[in-house]
C-alpha cells in the first residue's frame, strides 16, 4: 500500500545512499572537469543499477503479494521525478533566455518537448551529428539519462507482469539475464556502428537496469564480514572506471562492465548499520544534485565570452549548486513525495503541469528579446543557425564506393590537377580555392565527414573512410596529380591517438602516395560557436572578446609540432594557418562584410574561407607544378 507516497518495499538503506553519493559525486567531477574524474561518466550507469534494483524489488514485492497495480506503480514515479524536474525546467528555461541564441534556442526547445514526452535521450541521439554543437551548448543535454529510466519504467512494470504469469522463478530469472545478455550484445555491437545510438538508446542500456533487477530478485542472505568485502571490491572496480576510462573510452558496451559489476558487487553487500550522516545527505539529495549541476555549469560557461569556467568561479558554482539542490531536496522533492494527496489529483496535476511546462517551453527562451534587431546579431544568427550540409556537394559524401561520385576524380590532361582531400576542415577550403587557384589549375576535392585523410588507419572510423582513402590512392597512382592538398581536424585527431603516432601516419601516406603534398596545418577552432560568442558579447554590451581568449588551448603547440616534424620532408610544403590569418597570435574574429570567421567552433564560412585561402594562397601553390 502506498503510504505517504512511499512503498513498503523500499525502505531505508544506508548502503543505496552510500553508493547514490558516490555516483552523482563522479558525475558532477566529471562534467565540472575537476581533476580525477575524467571517467567519472560512469556515474550514470551506477544510478541505472541502483534504479534496477529499487523498481525491481518493488515491482516483486507487489506481483508476489498479487497487490501490484500500474496506476499505483505510475503514481509513485510522477511523485518520485516529476515535481523538481519540472521545476528545475521552468528556472533553466527563463534563465536560457538570457544566455542562449537563435538555433541554440529552437535546440533548447526541443530538448524541453523531449523531457516532456520522455524521449529527451532520443531527442540528443538524432541531434548527434558530426556538425552538431558542443555539449556544452545544450543546457538540460543531463536528462538523456532520465529518458532512459523513464521509458524503462513504462516498459518494466509490462515485462515482469507477463513474466509473472510463468510460475517457475528460475525460469523467470532466465529470462531476465537473457534480456541483459542481449541487450549488452546490442550495446557492444552499435558501438563500431553508432557509438552515438550506444550512448542514448534504451536497448542498448536496459542491460544495466536489469542488472540491478536481477540483484533484486536474488534471495536476501546474511553475508557477516563477506559483504564489507563485497563493498570494498565494487567501490575498487567503480575507482578504477572512474581513474582509467577518458570520454574517449569505447562506452558503453563492455567497457560498462566495470562499473555495473562494481555497483552490482556493492549493493550485494546489502544493508549497513554505518553512518557517516554527510555521504548519506548526498546520496538522499543525489537527484536535485543530478538535475541542477549540468545546467548551471553550462549556463555559467554560455553566460562567459571566454566560454570557460575556471578555479574559484567553479567552487563558487558548486556552492550555488549545493543551495539550489537543498531548496529543491527539502522544498519540492520530499514534500511532492509525502505530501498526501489522492491519486486522481497526482495524475491531474502531472497532466497540467507538463501542458504548462511545453507552454512555458515554447514561449520562455522568447520572452525576452537580447536585441534581436541590433543588426550585427540578426547578421549572425544566420550563421549561427548552419548545420554545415547546407550547400550540396557530390564530392563531400559518405559513400565512396568504387563507382560512386567520378566526377570527383575527373582528371584533365590539359590542366595541372590539385586534389584536395581530408574531411571537413579541408572541405570547408575548397569555397575559397576554388575562387583563387589559378587558371591553369583544375581543383578536384575527395572529402567525407570524420574521415582521417591516410591510407593506413591507426584508429576505427567510419567503413566509408576506407573506401575514400583507397579512391585517392588509386587516383594518385594512375593520374599523378600535380598537388596533392591534406587538411583536416588534427586536434581531434591527436586527441585521440597522439600527436607522435598521427604524424607518422602522415608520413607514411605521403610517401606512399608519391606527388607534391600541401599539408595544411591545425585550423582556426574556438570553445564554442563563434557566431555565438560574439552575439552574447553584443546583447550582455561586453567587449568584443580577444581571440586567445575564445580559441582552444592547444592549437598553437600542436601547430608547432607538425611544422618541425615536416619542415625537412622534401615532397611536403607545410602551410601554418595560425601563421597566415593570424597577426601576433591573435586571429580575426570576423572578416569581409562582418561575417564571422566561422559558422560553428572551426569550420570556416564562405567568407572566412576567401579570407583564409587568400592569407594562405602564396604557400599553396608555391610549388603546384610537378613532372609527370
Amino acid at each position: 500500500m502506498l503510504r505517504n507516497g512511499m512503498h513498503p518495499a523500499s525502505e531505508h538503506r544506508r548502503d543505496i545512499d552510500w553508493l547514490r553519493a558516490v555516483a552523482v559525486i563522479t558525475v558532477i567531477g566529471f562534467h565540472f572537469e575537476l581533476p580525477g574524474f575524467r571517467g567519472g561518466f560512469v556515474g550514470v550507469d551506477i544510478f541505472f543499477v541502483i534504479s534496477g534494483l529499487l523498481i525491481g524489488r518493488i515491482i516483486q514485492s507487489e506481483m508476489t503479494a498479487g497487490t501490484f497495480s500500474f496506476l499505483a506503480f505510475y503514481e509513485r514515479r510522477i511523485r518520485r521525478l516529476i515535481p523538481a524536474l519540472y521545476v528545475m525546467l521552468v528556472v533553466v528555461s527563463l534563465l536560457g533566455s538570457y544566455v542562449l541564441f537563435g538555433s541554440e534556442r529552437s535546440d533548447f526547445l526541443r530538448s524541453i518537448l523531449g523531457v516532456a514526452t520522455f524521449t529527451s535521450n532520443i531527442v540528443f541521439w538524432s541531434q548527434s551529428g558530426y556538425f552538431d554543437r558542443a555539449s556544452a551548448e545544450k543546457p538540460l543535454l543531463h536528462t538523456w539519462s532520465l529518458g532512459i529510466e523513464e521509458q524503462f519504467y513504462i516498459l518494466l512494470p509490462l515485462i515482469l507482469w507477463l513474466l509473472f504469469r510463468i510460475q517457475n522463478i528460475i525460469v523467470r530469472r532466465a529470462c531476465i539475464a537473457a534480456l541483459a545478455i542481449c541487450s549488452l550484445i546490442v550495446s557492444q555491437w552499435l558501438l563500431s556502428r553508432d557509438a552515438a545510438a550506444a550512448y542514448f538508446l534504451i536497448h542498448s542500456r536496459a542491460w544495466e537496469l536489469l542488472a540491478g533487477v536481477m540483484l533484486a530478485w536474488l534471495p536476501v542472505m546474511r553475508l557477516g564480514w563477506i559483504a564489507h568485502v563485497l563493498r570494498v571490491a565494487g567501490l575498487t572496480l567503480i575507482l578504477i572506471a572512474v581513474l582509467s576510462y577518458t570520454p574517449r573510452s569505447a562506452f558503453p558496451g563492455l567497457n560498462a562492465l566495470l562499473p555495473v559489476a562494481g555497483a552490482v558487487l556493492f549493493l550485494s553487500g546489502g544493508a549497513t548499520s554505518l553512518r557517516a550522516r554527510p555521504v548519506e545527505l548526498i546520496g538522499q539529495m543525489s537527484y536535485s544534485l543530478y538535475l541542477w549541476h549540468w545546467p548551471i555549469f553550462t549556463l555559467a560557461k554560455l553566460s562567459s565570452v571566454a566560454q570557460t569556467v575556471e578555479g574559484i568561479e567553479k567552487l563558487v558554482l558548486l556552492g550555488l549548486l549545493a543551495t539550489l539542490a537543498s531548496a529543491s531536496y527539502f522544498l519540492v522533492e520530499r514534500p511532492a513525495r509525502y505530501i498526501p494527496m489522492s491519486r486522481k489529483l497526482v495524475f491531474a496535476s502531472a497532466v497540467a503541469a507538463t501542458a504548462l511546462l511545453i507552454v512555458v517551453g515554447t514561449i520562455g527562451p522568447r520572452m525576452i528579446d537580447m536585441g534581436v534587431s541590433d543588426s550585427r546579431i540578426a547578421r549572425l544568427q544566420k550563421y549561427e543557425a548552419l548545420t554545415g550540409m547546407e550547400r550540396p556537394r557530390s564530392c563531400f559524401a559518405e559513400d565512396w564506393a568504387s563507382n560512386r561520385h567520378p566526377e570527383c576524380f575527373s582528371y584533365n590532361e590539359e590542366k595541372q590537377v590539385a586534389l584536395v582531400w581530408g574531411d571537413s576542415l579541408a572541405d570547408h577550403y575548397v569555397h575559397g580555392l576554388k575562387g583563387a587557384a589559378p587558371e591553369d589549375v583544375a581543383l578536384l576535392q575527395a572529402n567525407a565527414a570524420g574521415c582521417f585523410p591516410t591510407f593506413h588507419a591507426i584508429f576505427k572510423q567510419y567503413e566509408f573512410c576506407d573506401g575514400l582513402a583507397d579512391r585517392v590512392r588509386d587516383f594518385a597512382s594512375a593520374h599523378r596529380p600535380s598537388l596533392l592538398i591534406i587538411s583536416a581536424d588534427w586536434v581531434g585527431y591527436t586527441r585521440r591517438a597522439g600527436t607522435a603516432a598521427i604524424i607518422a601516419n602522415l608520413k607514411k601516406t605521403i610517401a606512399a602516395a608519391g606527388v607534391p603534398v600541401v599539408l595544411i596545418g591545425p585550423s582556426i577552432q574556438f570553445k564554442g560557436r563563434l557566431p555565438s560568442i560574439l552575439m552574447r558579447s553584443y546583447a550582455l554590451g561586453r567587449p568584443s572578446p580577444s581571440s586567445t581568449d575564445v580559441m582552444i588551448a592547444d592549437l598553437t603547440d600542436l601547430d608547432h609540432e607538425m611544422k618541425s616534424a615536416f619542415a625537412n620532408v622534401e615532397s611536403v610544403t607545410y602551410v601554418s594557418v595560425l601563421d597566415a590569418v593570424c597577426s601576433k597570435q591573435v586571429c580575426p574574429l570576423l572578416v569581409e562584410n562582418d561575417a564571422p570567421l566561422t559558422w560553428d567552433h572551426g569550420h570556416l564560412t564562405d567568407e572566412g574561407s576567401n579570407h583564409a585561402v587568400g592569407k594562405m594562397f602564396s604557400r599553396i601553390f608555391s610549388r603546384k607544378v610537378a613532372e609527370p
